[in-house]
């Protein structure tokens, strides 16, 4: 096997020829990786709004020729999250045994946290087989669910956006229903961050019965987060969070994504008409 050459930061000249590269890449799931667009014109929006710019962080491979053969770049979280989510690494069939482990190196070493996350459907084995062979551990599967926006909403007067006021239970709840997620309650709270929050109070006026957030991603609802209390439960609050939320967004779609182990809330996205449409599965580093 030959050596790997070593990849190399970009210049703005080569902006277009990079993005068309990952593209191509994105367009095949035996190839993608997740949290960024499959189709050009999503996939350039999702690059651009990445905590660090795209350009900076990317790094890339070229052929003899000057062809892009390679990239991968990193997108990190350090104060209150001290995670890293990889993208990539994207290689041409040839290329890939002998470059993808130095593409993932060169991302991996710019990010100043602790934990860092590859992530990709099922198809994408190649993927799969290198994070088990740099050691990385296997989260379960995660289960990417769509509905029609339309047939799903169904106004509910008694959710409402979420306010300030309500960080200290939305926090509580949240942190109790996704430890060590991607985003705190307070940036899903923050108004620059494009998160809607929405939340229902028990009919009593006691605590935070659930929580839904999510924002608007492409021509579709995404649905990040929903969570119901455990007072809650049984109580239809979930299937009216999620109606509501489909209701406030604009979109085709309502998609999101379920923790397969989670057989409740998979439950929950089926009985509300939601299909699967995929399924993949994340790697983790910690050092």
């Amino acid at each position: 096997m030959s050596t790997a050459p070593t990849p190399q930061p970009i210049v703005p000249e080569d902006r277009d020829a990079v993005l068309t590269f990952i593209a191509a890449q994105q367009a095949d799931p035996a190839t993608a990786c997740a949290y960024v667009g499959m189709r050009e014109e999503g996939l350039e929006t999702d690059l651009d709004e990445l905590d660090q710019p795209w350009t900076r962080t990317v790094r890339v491979l070229r052929d003899a020729g000057g062809a892009v053969t390679g990239a991968a770049l990193v997108e990190w979280e350090e104060e209150m999250v001290g995670r890293a989510w990889v993208y990539g690494p994207w290689t041409t069939p040839e290329t890939w045994d002998r470059d993808a482990p130095a593409l993932l190196a060169a991302v991996v070493e710019q990010a100043p946290v602790g934990r860092h996350q590859v992530f990709a459907a099922l198809e994408n084995t190649r993927l799969a087989a290198l994070a088990e062979a740099e050691g990385w551990t296997p989260d379960s599967v995660t289960i990417q669910f769509a509905a029609d926006r339309a047939a799903l909403a169904r106004p509910d007067p008694a959710v409402r956006p979420a306010a300030p006021d309500d960080l200290p239970a939305l926090t509580a709840l949240h942190e109790a229903a996704f430890p060590d997620t991607y985003a705190t309650a307070q940036q899903l709270l923050d108004p620059t961050s494009g998160y809607t929050v929405l939340v229902l109070f028990d009919d009593a006026g006691g605590g935070l019965a659930g929580y839904v957030a999510g924002r608007p991603d492409e021509s579709d609802a995404y649905l990040d987060f929903v969570a119901v209390a455990p007072e809650g439960r049984r109580t239809g609050a979930g299937s009216r969070l999620v109606r509501a939320f489909a209701d406030a967004l604009p979109g085709d779609r309502v998609r999101l994504t379920c923790d397969s182990t989670q057989t409740a809330a998979v439950a929950l996205h089926e009985r509300l008409g939601f299909e699967r449409v995929g399924q993949t599965r994340a790697w983790d580093r910690r050092s």
